[in-house]
Order: structure tokens, then C-alpha cells, then sequence
């Protein structure tokens, strides 16, 4: 993972576990937020708000399946629209 991704990988994990009140720890690729950590449906389209906002593009709502990790997270902020 070149330094560029590295540095956005852990932004968005602030991201998520600022917005789904996790600690960082607790916080990996493939850990499920819902599965792992009980998050509900509405903190996670919260999730989606904030990252719309912070990086200023567009995600489908087809796309909130996809982010239920980290790494789909990033996958989906890295491949989305922008605005």
C-alpha cells in the first residue's frame, strides 16, 4: 500500500470510528460493523453522510452493503463519483 493510501486507509478509520463511536483498537479491514460491533442501520448511513461531505463525492445507496468494513469503506470512498 503505497503512503497515499496508507494515510487515507486511517483517515477513514477515524472516520468510522468517530461517526460509529468505536475505538480505533477494536477497528480492522474485516471487521464487521454490524456482526462485530452492533451497529445499527442509521449510524451507518450517517457513515455514508460524512464521508459524502468529507470527500465531497456521491455514493449510491446500492453501495451501503458494501460498506459494512474498513475495507469496504475504502473501496467505495476510493471508487465513488466525485461531486
Amino acid at each position: 500500500m503505497t503512503e497515499v493510501k496508507a494515510e487515507l486507509y486511517e483517515e477513514l478509520r477515524d472516520l468510522v470510528c468517530d461517526v460509529l463511536e468505536l475505538e480505533p483498537g477494536e477497528v480492522d479491514g474485516t471487521s464487521s460493523f454490524v456482526d462485530d460491533h452492533g451497529v445499527d442501520s442509521l449510524s451507518l448511513i450517517e457513515l455514508v453522510s460524512q464521508c459524502e461531505k468529507r470527500y465531497r463525492i456521491r455514493i449510491a445507496e446500492s453501495q451501503l452493503k458494501t460498506m459494512l468494513t474498513l475495507d469496504g469503506v475504502y473501496h467505495v470512498v476510493t471508487e465513488a463519483e466525485a461531486i
